[in-house]
């Protein structure tokens, strides 16, 4: 048991160390295609202006959801008198016909989300999404365009 103890503390260690978004982040060939011209790409600031439809595909029906720097539902203790949102906008980026969205939701486990949806008459349709460890290299779209290899 002594033995196994130090083995079982380094791959914990690895597995949490060193890996590039890449490495999680599998994006088909033909989603790449569809965002490889960043420059038609413009930031969004605020949940209210994320293209019509987009919070609800990404929240499953929801409509709530904190800006970035704005006070959310962390954790899952629930502060009495305190009604906050349990999602909250890290950054996203639209060129009018598709929009990726980087957020974080909390609850029982803090997880972090990346969407990418393509806008269409009607409801957004997601094409693609991560949810799971925290990925800090992704602060905007140029950086998750590098983690995908396209710069």
């Amino acid at each position: 048991m002594k033995l196994l103890l130090p083995l079982f503390i380094g791959v914990l260690l690895s597995a949490d160390s060193g890996h590039a978004a890449s490495a999680d982040l599998k994006v088909p060939p033909e989603i790449r295609q569809a965002l490889r011209d960043s420059g038609k790409f413009h930031e969004i600031a605020k949940v209210a202006d994320l293209p019509p439809g987009v919070l609800k595909a990404i929240t499953n029906g929801g409509n709530i959801m904190a800006n970035p720097g704005e006070d959310w539902q962390v954790t899952d203790v629930i502060q009495p008198g305190k009604e906050l949102p349990g999602r909250r906008l890290i950054w996203a980026a639209t060129d009018g016909a598709h929009c990726v969205v980087h957020f974080e939701s909390g609850g029982i486990a803090h997880s972090f989300h990346v969407s990418v949806l393509e806008l269409r008459k009607g409801e957004p349709r997601e094409l693609w999404s991560y949810g799971g460890r925290p990925l800090p290299e992704l602060k905007n779209l140029a950086s998750f365009l590098e983690a995908l290899g396209k710069k």
